[in-house]
This record gives C-alpha cells, structure tokens and sequence, in this order.
C-alpha cells in the first residue's frame, strides 16, 4: 500500500526568523548610485568622515614598535604610550589602540629623532 500522505521531515530546532524589510535612506541610495555628495566638514572631532578609526590589538601594537606586550604595558603606565579603549570594566576586558595614535607615536619619535644634532665626523672617529 503507498501511503500518498506528505512526508514531514524531522525538526532540527532551529526556527525561521521573519525580518520586515529595512527602509533605505536616501543618502545610501544615492552612494549605492554612485551619487554621494560632499560633507561641508572634512573630519568630526578629528576623523576622517569616510572611515571609522581602526581599532587594533597589542600582538600589532607589538609588532609596529618592535616591543614586548610587557613593554608596551610599562610605556602605557608611564604615559609614553596612549592608553587603549577598554571594551568591560574586568580586568580582562578587551583592550584596543586606536591605529592612529600608535602611527603618531612612532612619527613623533621619528621627528624627536630628526632634532638631535648629527655625530661630527671628525671627531673621535677612525
């Protein structure tokens, strides 16, 4: 005997979610268009408008400067180094720099780098 009957498929827990449709703005239709136009200010408080700050980790903090997570941590203590976002009250909270304060960094010791007057040639030298 065939059993004409659909057959229902074991349920596997999962449900389908209903999401209504989202209204698009007319600022994104236009960007989507190609059409975006030009903000009168340049950055907000300042960052660039055309991009969020990157935010990093230590282990890249690590490898720009050349340092040891330890060192990095001694350098933020002193205030040498700009201290990171913590994302948590905890102790263990995630912790990230904000990319362009740790290229600051290493620019201005670069520039402090520059200020200090060469080795005369002539002197001690063999």
């Amino acid at each position: 005997m065939i059993d004409s009957a659909p057959r229902q498929l074991p349920r596997t827990g999962t449900k389908k979610l209903k999401t209504a449709p989202t209204p698009i703005s007319s600022a994104v239709a236009r960007a989507s268009l190609g059409q975006v136009a030009v903000a009168s200010h340049t950055t907000v408080a300042g960052y660039p408008l055309d991009g969020v700050p990157k935010l990093i980790v230590i282990e890249r903090v690590c490898d720009m400067l050349g340092l040891k997570r330890s060192a990095v941590h001694a350098k933020v203590a002193t205030g040498e180094l700009p201290a990171p976002i913590k994302f948590g009250t905890s102790r263990r909270a995630a912790a990230r720099w904000l990319e362009h304060e740790i290229v600051a960094f290493v620019l201005g010791k670069a520039a402090a780098r520059a200020e200090i007057s060469p080795i005369n040639p002539s002197k001690g030298s063999r």
